[in-house]
């Protein structure tokens, strides 16, 4: 899964960061008069854009919610570096952009006034739409403000388009900070978004999972959020595309198991969520960011009120595929499933399964020396070799983190077998994946032994290619 999002020319969508690019929104701002203090600002533009972006970042870090204090802190800069800061904000610090926009709103100056509105425009969430949607009640208009207010209507056509609208004002209130109670509300997103489908794919070799969740919006289209899931990474990336139901239809086939290993299964909405709250446990331990996309569409998932971080697995949520094939049953049948469980690695589902080539390479670069020794070793006696080599990699390689990382592979893949039907390889991956849980010898596990030979191989067959030996002359014994 080396290329997680690939798309073909018919169905790749314009990213969102091209859409909200520093040029597009430029060019936007041009139509708004610039006085002749602005214009000789632009020539100092670097240095003042800098100083007034640190400062302001840090004053929203001191406390997040001062909108007002951070929104002050600007005062005596040019309206033209005012504006840009505060579009790079909403682009670079999206938790943070709220308090400020709502402030910025209302600034007298054109300029200002048009750039907060843009900058709202970026941030795909309800607060942000309603912010606007009070600037548009509150504002009296005039034919002065007629290319703002016009800017205004866009922004919130967007946001109405894409589903994302706020609750009644009779329930809500703007974001401000000179009223603390007012920092508790709580836009919705519009129940017209429709919940359509969750997939996600089979756990590639270096433990990767992608996940997709499809929502139709109002307008017909259906928004797609595209998630990457990783063992060492957490959630580690989303994008939110827009298609139509043919344009859909293309991306999804595009995830073909045959020719690219990976292969999309439909699943219930409750095991994406799973696995967001799974993966965020690791963002949030290893204080790794979250893409912006995903920060939209939280509300879409069910998150856990206990994000903390702790990756212990006493408090690690029982895997749902238990739910499907009773434990008990497993256990019956772990002396008839185990031994058996060494196929899996021929499935189509799991042959992409290879250790990394950084763990291995020391091993397979003893096996390729023995292959083209002077005195060649063949038949039995290599075989031997390269079973006391692939102990050898065991005993160094499966310590008691790489046993759990694999112990959760198999249970992912047990479900994804279970959903697509293949139910006697869903026990023998849940028979291997309890053979690890169980702190047996990792070592004596088909699948992690059939994995280590697999691996063995590959490596050892890549690293000959790139050094061939010439006109070699050996003596064969055995």
């Amino acid at each position: 899964m080396a290329k997680p999002f690939k798309k073909t020319k018919q169905h790749k969508p314009k990213p969102l960061k091209e859409l909200t690019s520093e040029k597009s929104v430029k060019s936007s701002l041009v139509a708004i008069p610039q006085d002749s203090a602005n214009s000789t600002a632009e020539s100092e533009y670097p240095f003042l854009i800098q100083s007034l972006l640190q400062a302001t970042s840090t004053q929203l870090d001191k406390d997040s919610r001062d909108g007002e204090q951070a929104f002050k802190a600007m005062g005596g800069f040019p309206d033209s570096i005012i504006a840009q800061v505060l579009l790079t904000i909403a682009k670079e610090r999206v938790e943070l952009a709220l308090p400020l926009l709502a402030e910025a709103v209302n600034h007298p100056s054109p300029l200002v006034l048009s750039a907060a509105i843009q900058a709202l425009s970026l941030i795909r969430l309800p607060e942000a739409a309603f912010i606007l949607n009070q600037l548009e009640a509150e504002t009296e208009w005039d034919d002065q403000k007629a290319a703002i207010r016009k800017e205004l209507s866009r922004s919130l056509h967007r946001f109405k388009s894409m589903g994302i609208i706020p609750s009644s004002p009779e329930a809500e209130t703007i974001v401000t900070t000179d009223n603390p109670a007012r920092l508790e509300a709580n836009p919705t997103i519009s129940s017209e978004r429709q919940f359509q489908q969750a997939l996600v794919s089979n756990l590639d070799g270096v433990g990767n999972i992608l996940g997709i969740l499809v929502m139709r919006s109002p307008g017909g289209k259906y928004e797609t959020a595209v998630l990457l899931f990783n063992e060492t990474d957490g959630l580690k990336d989303c994008k939110v595309y827009s298609f139509n139901q043919r344009r859909l239809e293309g991306f999804l086939k595009e995830w073909d198991l045959e020719t690219t290993g990976v292969g999309l299964v439909p699943v219930e909405r409750d095991y994406l969520d799973y696995l967001v709250n799974e993966h965020l446990q690791l963002n949030r331990a290893l204080n790794l960011p979250v893409a912006p996309d995903f920060v939209a569409w939280r509300r879409y998932f069910n998150l856990s009120e206990n994000l903390s971080g702790d990756l212990s697995e006493a408090d690690r949520q029982p895997h749902p595929v238990y739910e499907k094939i009773s434990l008990d049953s497993l256990r019956d049948s772990l002396a008839y499933l185990l031994p058996r469980s060494e196929s899996l690695i021929q499935t189509p589902e799991m042959k992409n399964w290879l250790l990394e080539p950084a763990m291995i390479n020391e091993y397979a670069q003893k096996l390729l020396e023995r292959r083209q020794s002077r005195i060649m070793v063949g038949g039995s006696f290599l075989q031997e070799y390269k079973y006391k080599l692939a102990l050898e990699a065991g005993e160094h390689l499966f310590t008691k983190e790489f046993i759990q990382r694999y112990s959760r592979r198999l249970e992912h893949m047990a479900l994804v077998f279970f959903l697509t039907g293949q139910t006697n390889h869903a026990r023998l991956a849940l028979a291997a994946s309890l053979d690890l849980q169980e702190g047996k010898k990792p070592n004596q596990n088909p699948v992690l032994w059939a994995l280590t030979l697999s691996s063995l191989e590959t490596m050892t067959d890549l690293l000959a290619t790139n050094d061939q030996p010439e006109n070699q002359k050996a003596v064969h014994l055995g």
